[in-house]
């Protein structure tokens, strides 16, 4: 029985794994095609910060900048979910006990999708602005009808 029970519950866990990795690559190809948009919001960033170059010291231009690109770079995200894809899958393929370590790969899917979502700007990257989130919460339904629960979006692994 319990052995029945970890195969349905492997079968429903791998279903949850492809579409996060499905997620995770129409997010990765939906900021390529926005490539522009972000060097554009480089440029802008930049010419606001030189408008006040001689007011402002050197460093301090450089610390913006930097800060400027890493709130627009979701690579990092991006990479760790699909390491975490992997890791899920390696998980799964034991066949061994192996709740903790999926509750551990839950929880880092959760903020790395939810990094994801706040830095990408971008309905379309996001799944229309939802995070991740459980539909057991006691607050999903008032989430839900502010919109913030799109269909097909990063709300995963509580379906």
């Amino acid at each position: 029985m319990r052995e029945a029970e970890g195969a349905a519950l492997a079968r429903v866990l791998c279903d949850q794994i492809d579409r996060i990795e499905g997620l995770t690559g129409a997010a990765a190809g939906t900021l390529d095609a926005r490539a522009e948009a972000i060097a554009a919001a480089h440029a802008t960033a930049l010419a606001r910060v030189t408008e006040q170059a001689g007011q402002i010291a050197p460093e301090r231009i450089a610390q913006e900048l930097a800060l400027v690109a890493v709130r627009l770079d979701v690579t990092e995200e991006l990479d760790r979910l699909r390491a975490h894809v992997a890791a899920a899958r390696d998980l799964l393929a034991k066949g061994s006990p192996v709740g903790r370590k999926l509750d551990f790969l839950a929880q880092e899917f959760m903020r790395e999708a939810n990094t994801l979502c706040s830095k990408a700007q971008n309905a379309d990257a996001d799944g229309g602005g939802a995070r991740p989130q459980d539909r057991d919460r006691p607050d999903a339904r008032a989430d839900s009808e502010r919109g913030m629960s799109g269909e097909g979006g990063w709300i995963f692994l509580a379906r």
